[in-house]
């Protein structure tokens, strides 16, 4: 049963069955979950849905058909076979899936307990949960039910109880669960204290209009704007896109590191594998520690063990940045006379907003509210001064500058119907500036005086506040022209047409 000493989340790791049962398992209960690539054996006078027996690394483990536990009209495997390893009585037990789905967190109020009047007697199924993300009704098993204690201990008496290294010695080394996913034709494992969930998800929701270094987009997952990482670029063992680009449905890992939570994207979950430190094969084959380790749960499979703190440590500033800039969306609703509630989710002094028109220039990262990638701007009568017209901000009308023609730039025609727009806020006021490209949040490394300009930018010289030396994708050392906003917006004559004024 899910306990976890009164913890809010419960993790907890899914699998099918006939591809249309959705079951799981709580991680704590579990060992590993592992693909079967050894015979397994009948094991003669067994109760009727024991399957046989299997060697797992030296141990001989009992292995549960649960389609005949469950009493399910069809009772074979399809595939490649694949069981979760749990623990009752001190004997280590298999049991058998089609497959492994995803891990998950969830709520300890949303584990729904069945109730005992509409139970049958074994009481396997002990609770349900709606997950709405994914569409599934997701049945958790209780394993201490699938058998009695006594077919537990009748079970350890069958096999050589010798042989189950769990409960050797070797059981009191230091073991670690990790997911295991594969990227290209390589398997990983992150500790699961890193790993939030697993899940599939539509690519055709990612936003490309922040990246940065690793960050290739962000995707939204369960009503959070989440930064997206490249894992190849991690890895290092693989392209880093895929010239046709990503598929329609893509897996990612969420993994939350050092207080900052993202997605990466992954090929497959694998299993969940309970390793022995002790029998890491260490390594230098990713660089800096990314690589904890080589694990080799069989002859044939090298998984590399990876280090979350260490792989992602140079890039957690732009996750960390990123996820500044959205939770400022996502948590502050108001403007007026609210300047102390909006600086409080900026805790990064000397951060900058980095993007083109024409060419790239910074911005306080105070004064971002959001980004709109691909918006849609309402034409007005009238407009002057650059203005292009309105866009439509949850109900609110938000004047449009076109900052590229502002600064005497072509216009770029590439675009006529969708823009990517940066939304700032100037006291009480709110402008929406029309960009090519959002680059990345970046801290200063060092600023000066703003230099001499070309003539088209000198015309305007009064709105930039300085020169700031920031690093570029490529991590070096670029100078870049500072905008401010607050000039930006006295150098425009607002009309009654195109001022908003928020209410507080």
């Amino acid at each position: 049963m899910i306990d976890n000493d009164g913890a809010q989340e419960v993790v907890i790791a899914t699998f099918f069955l006939d591809n249309n049962i959705h079951l799981a398992l709580d991680t704590v209960q579990v060992r590993e979950a592992i693909i079967i690539e050894t015979d397994i054996v009948p094991l003669p006078s067994s109760l009727n849905f024991i399957e046989g027996m299997m060697n797992l690394r030296g141990a001989v483990v009992p292995v549960v058909n649960l389609k005949k536990r469950l009493g399910l009209a069809s009772t074979e495997y399809q595939g490649v076979r694949k069981a979760a390893i749990v623990e009752l009585q001190h004997t280590a037990i298999g049991i058998l899936f089609d497959g492994v789905k995803d891990v998950i967190r969830v709520a300890r109020s949303d584990v729904k307990t069945i109730d005992a009047s509409i139970q049958g007697q074994d009481k396997i199924i002990h609770g349900v949960i709606n997950h709405c993300a994914t569409d599934r009704i997701i049945e958790l098993i209780d394993p201490s039910h699938l058998v009695s204690a006594d077919q537990a201990r009748a079970l350890g008496r069958s096999v050589d109880q010798t042989s189950l290294a769990p409960q050797t010695p070797a059981a009191r080394s230091v073991t670690t669960k990790y997911v295991v996913f594969s990227w290209g034709q390589q398997e990983y494992g992150i500790d699961i204290k890193y790993v939030r969930e697993v899940e599939t998800v539509k690519t055709s929701k990612v936003e490309t209009a922040f990246q940065g270094n690793l960050i290739c987009g962000s995707i939204m997952v369960h009503g959070k704007n989440l930064p997206l990482i490249k894992m190849g670029s991690i890895c290092q063992q693989h392209p880093l896109e895929n010239e046709e680009g990503l598929p329609p449905e893509q897996n990612i890992v969420v993994l939350d590191v050092s207080n900052n939570s993202f997605a990466a994207t992954i090929d497959s979950v694998k299993e969940i594998a309970t390793v022995n430190e002790d029998q890491v094969l260490r390594t230098s084959m990713i660089p800096d520690g990314a690589a904890k380790g080589i694990f080799q749960p069989s002859e044939n499979r090298n998984i590399v063990l990876l280090d979350p703190q260490v792989a992602f440590a140079e890039h957690l500033a732009d996750i960390e940045s990123f996820n500044i800039l959205h939770d400022k969306n996502e948590q502050y609703d108001g403007y007026a006379g609210e300047q102390d509630k909006r600086n409080k989710y900026v805790t990064n002094e000397n951060s900058y907003l980095v993007f083109s028109a024409g060419r790239a220039f910074a911005m306080d990262l105070h004064f971002i509210q959001e980004i709109l990638p691909n918006a849609t701007i309402i034409s007005t009568p009238d407009t002057s001064n650059y203005l292009k017209g309105i866009v439509n901000l949850r109900g609110a009308l938000v004047p449009v500058l076109d900052l590229r023609e502002f600064l005497g730039f072509e216009r770029d025609e590439s675009s006529v119907d969708l823009h990517n727009l940066i939304i700032v806020t100037i006291d009480t006021h709110r402008l929406a500036l029309t960009v090519d490209t959002v680059s990345t949040v970046a801290r200063q490394e060092g600023q000066t005086k703003v230099p001499s300009l070309d003539e088209r930018l000198e015309q305007k010289r009064d709105i930039f506040e300085n020169l700031v030396t920031i690093k570029n994708k490529a991590g070096e050392l670029e100078h870049t022209l500072v905008i401010d906003p607050r000039r930006l917006l006295d150098h425009i004559a607002f009309t009654k047409k195109t001022t908003v004024r928020e209410e507080a």
